[in-house]
């Protein structure tokens, strides 16, 4: 059974309102999921301290992970206020927590680095690096490209708050594209996932 059949099967309710709310999962079930089908070649755009990157490295057997981010101050609202130094450190500590495992490391710019990524290519990509529209849109844009048919294209923080798009963006794309499966963990801040 594929992913997007099983996700289907499991998951779909035709009396269900979409997206599809996954009772009892949150995003820790996303590795498992992609370990489940053997996805292991994937990235996470917006990596931060690497936490969810160990994560998905000790759940997925074998896995190679593109690890995307700016580290920049200037990008990263939450951590304006303690300077580019403590944004240094977090990239330090983050090539430390990572050092043991099949991570390619890229600071820098989403656009700028998925140029370099072959179209489909990657079993799987998270995204959850800048949640403003535009942002968004271009990383789901170019990132779903790399992704094959039949993998998995997620994200992070699926929320309503003054200067996130994700929902705008999750919503427009996937009717867009004639996407109706689209799923969200059930937590504060969900995660969002949809088959290509």
């Amino acid at each position: 059974m594929e992913l997007k059949e099983y996700l289907h099967t499991t998951y779909t309710d035709s009396g269900q309102q979409r997206p599809i709310r996954i009772n009892k999962i949150n995003r820790d079930y996303l590795p498992e999921l992609l370990a489940k089908f053997n996805m292991t070649k994937g990235a996470e755009i917006g990596v931060a301290k690497g936490k969810y990157s160990e994560m998905m490295f000790k759940k997925i057997p074998n896995l190679e992970l593109l690890c995307v981010d700016m580290w920049e101050v200037e990008e990263d609202k939450a951590n304006q206020s303690k300077g580019q130094s403590y944004v240094d450190y977090t990239y330090e500590n983050t090539k430390r927590r990572l050092a043991p495992f099949k991570a390619r490391i890229i600071r820098g710019k989403s656009m700028d680095v998925v140029r370099n990524i072959p179209y489909e290519s990657l079993d799987f990509v998270y995204i959850d690096a800048n949640h403003e529209f535009d942002f968004v849109m271009s990383d789901i844009i170019e990132w779903s490209k790399r992704v094959k048919k039949g993998g998995l294209v997620a994200g992070h923080d699926y929320i309503k708050t003054r200067y996130f798009g994700v929902i705008e963006v999750v919503n427009t794309y996937t009717r867009a594209h004639g996407i109706y499966d689209v799923f969200l963990t059930k937590e504060r801040s969900p995660s969002w996932f949809f088959c290509k």
